[in-house]
């Protein structure tokens, strides 16, 4: 996988784009659940939130920005930060354990769901 270099992060949100990162997979009762975070904004005002979508996919169904989320659920597991980029992406290691290291470009989250899905079977 190939991410965007933690120097050009604020690049690719000055130029509106969407940056995504897999976080992990976890449990909400009994579903399975793909944990990502998607940030926008710009460098002055980023957000930053934690989407824990229901693994819903398979080897021909990636695309985990469709899949139903534990926050349409349960709005108390909404999870964001708004702030700087410093700051959300110091929230993003000191709360959800992420890297400003591991962000990729929109759509390449379904890639990293692709990979998830190879190594489990």
């Amino acid at each position: 996988m190939k991410y965007i270099p933690r120097e050009k992060l604020k690049l690719y949100l000055k130029m509106g784009r969407e940056l995504s990162q897999f976080i992990s997979i976890g449990q909400y009762f009994d579903s399975v659940t793909f944990d990502w975070v998607r940030m926008t904004g710009s460098e002055q005002n980023a957000k930053i939130e934690l989407i824990r979508s229901v693994d819903e996919g398979d080897d021909y169904y990636c695309d985990v920005t469709l899949f139903s989320t534990i926050g349409e659920i349960d709005p108390e597991e909404i999870k964001e930060y708004i702030g700087s980029l410093d700051n959300c992406l110091a929230w993003l290691e000191s709360e959800l354990g992420g890297s400003p290291d591991k962000f990729v470009g929109k759509g390449m989250i379904d890639q990293e769901y692709e990979e998830y899905v190879e190594s489990r079977e």
